[in-house]
């Protein structure tokens, strides 16, 4: 089994890495040149096998980065997995409690909240081009019978009929009979204001095992692809199951509900008291948006890959 990497988070997975091996095997350097090469070799502990080697030369030619990312992450993984200091919900259910480490393997949902604000955004003009490409052989008919009877229609209901001619071919009227379930513009403001206050820019993976939802956000800068292209490839809602490597970081909705009642009831003289229970207040807003479910687990994530048997 080979590893296809989606994520991986190499400034993390190194800083662990060299607490782990008390060392980390970063890449090596090739430099060819015709002139006298020097190697020099950086070793581990006794018997860790790990060492970082660089081939350097002197003078100026081409220079060769083999990066080793990879490699470093499967040792880590494999490591920590030898060690027994990694909960793996399908085998070890009982160790939830116990561990810090996750791997977890199940389908996934791919939301990235920066495509859905754009999305938002221009969700009037795109349901109106919809709309348009649908109805666009009547809409066209409509136009022409319009321009005949400005034409030739000389009768005083002659506005009458255009104007019942246009108001057919009117796109809203169009868009709610093609579409009778669709939300108005004024909801979809409303679920744009949420979602970005409560989701920002994030691009977020959920995986699920069973009835628990494992969900990480992602740095983009760690994607192996473009956001878009993954999309593309996988589905929103994966068909292909997805491995995610990662430290636990919230196991549940245990935070403190605290009543906002009696806020200033002992006047002004506590004033920073009194603020920090008004933020409080407000964080049970901020919670009710995008606090962890019940049966949610929170994953900083390490890497994020699908598994191809060879």
């Amino acid at each position: 089994m080979i590893r296809n990497f989606i994520y991986l988070d190499e400034e993390k997975m190194y800083s662990l890495s060299s607490q782990i091996f008390s060392g980390v095997k970063e890449y090596i350097l090739n430099e060819t040149h015709s002139d006298k090469s020097e190697d020099e070799h950086q070793n581990g502990p006794l018997g860790s096998g790990r060492s970082i080697k660089k081939a350097m030369t002197n003078g100026a030619s081409q220079t060769e980065k083999i990066s080793l990312h990879d490699f470093a992450y499967t040792e880590f993984e494999d490591k920590l997995l030898s060690d027994n200091k990694v909960y793996l919900p399908s085998v070890n259910p009982e160790d939830f409690e116990k561990m810090s480490f996750i791997k977890v393997k199940g389908r996934a949902i791919i939301n990235d909240i920066a495509y859905f604000t754009e999305f938002f955004s221009k969700f009037e003009s795109l349901t109106d081009s919809i709309t348009y490409t649908q109805a666009v052989s009547h809409i066209e008919e409509v136009e022409s019978q319009i321009e005949l009877a400005n034409s030739t229609n000389t009768t005083k209901n002659k506005r009458q009929i255009v104007d019942g001619l246009k108001k057919s071919i009117d796109i809203k009227n169009i868009k709610k009979a093609l579409m009778p379930g669709l939300p108005s513009q004024k909801m979809v403001d409303a679920v744009s204001d949420l979602v970005s206050f409560a989701y920002q820019d994030d691009f977020e993976v959920q995986v699920y095992s069973g009835e628990q939802l494992f969900s990480s956000i992602l740095k983009r800068e760690c994607l192996r692809e473009a956001e878009g292209l993954i999309v593309k490839k996988y589905g929103r809602k994966t068909e292909v199951e997805f491995v995610l490597f990662g430290i636990m970081t919230q196991k549940k909705s245990t935070e403190d509900k605290k009543s906002s009642e009696g806020l200033f009831a002992n006047g002004f003289n506590d004033v920073r008291s009194g603020i920090m229970e008004l933020i409080d207040a407000f964080s049970n807003i901020d919670h009710e948006l995008s606090g962890v479910g019940e049966n949610e687990v929170v994953v900083d994530p390490i890497a994020l890959y699908t598994e191809i048997q060879i």
